[in-house]
C-alpha cells in the first residue's frame, strides 16, 4: 500500500500531469470545436461531433509517447462502435447482436499478441498486470510458447513440453477442471 505521501508525489508526478493536459485539452477541443460546427451549421448534428472529434484528437500530443497507441485503439474502437450504431440506425447495415463483443476481440488482437509472443512492446507494468490475471508467469510462457515458436520458426521440431513448467502447479487435467469451475 501507499502511504499518504508517496500518494501526493504520485498526484503532483510529471506523468499525472501530462495526463491531465491530454484530458482537459481533449474536451476542452472538443467542446469548443463542436460549439463552433454546431454555431455555423445552425443545428448540432453528429457530423459536428466528428470533426470535433478529429480535432481534438491533437490533445493526445499532450500525453504521454507510450500511452498514446493505447488511447489510439480506445478512441478507434469507439469511433467504430457509434458509426455502425449509426448506420444500424439508418437501415444501411444489419443489426449485429455481438458486435461489441467482436469489437472488443479485434482490439485486443495486438496486445495479446504482444503479451504471447513480444512482451517488450507493451508497458512492463501493463504485461505484469496481464500475468497476473491470467495466473501465469513469464518463465511459463517462455519455456512453453515463445522457445517453441522460435524453434519452430527455425524449421525445427521442438519436443512436447508439458505445460505445468511455469503455468501452474500439478498435473494438467485437475488445473483446467478447476480454473473451468471456480
Amino acid at each position: 500500500k501507499k502511504t499518504i505521501i508517496e500518494a501526493i508525489k504520485e498526484f503532483c508526478s510529471l506523468d499525472t500531469r501530462q495526463f491531465s493536459r491530454f484530458v482537459g485539452a481533449f474536451i476542452g477541443l472538443f467542446r469548443s470545436a463542436n460549439t463552433i460546427a454546431a454555431y455555423r451549421a445552425g443545428k448540432d448534428t453528429p457530423e459536428n461531433s466528428a470533426i470535433a472529434g478529429a480535432i481534438a484528437s491533437v490533445a493526445m500530443l499532450f500525453d504521454e509517447q507510450s500511452r498514446r497507441q493505447g488511447i489510439a485503439l480506445y478512441l478507434f474502437v469507439r469511433a467504430v462502435d457509434v458509426l455502425v450504431k449509426k448506420l444500424v440506425r439508418l437501415g444501411k447495415i444489419p443489426y449485429w447482436k455481438s458486435f461489441e463483443a467482436f469489437m472488443f476481440g479485434v482490439s485486443n488482437i495486438p496486445i495479446m499478441y504482444g503479451f504471447l509472443y513480444e512482451p517488450d512492446i507493451l508497458q512492463s507494468g501493463y504485461y505484469k498486470w496481464i500475468l497476473g490475471m491470467g495466473n501465469v508467469t513469464h518463465e511459463g510462457l517462455h519455456k512453453t510458447l515463445r522457445v517453441r515458436m522460435a524453434e519452430t520458426a527455425k524449421g525445427n521440431i521442438t519436443p512436447f513440453c508439458n505445460c505445468s513448467v511455469g503455468y501452474h502447479e500439478g498435473p494438467c487435467l485437475p488445473y483446467i477442471i478447476k480454473d473451468w469451475f471456480w
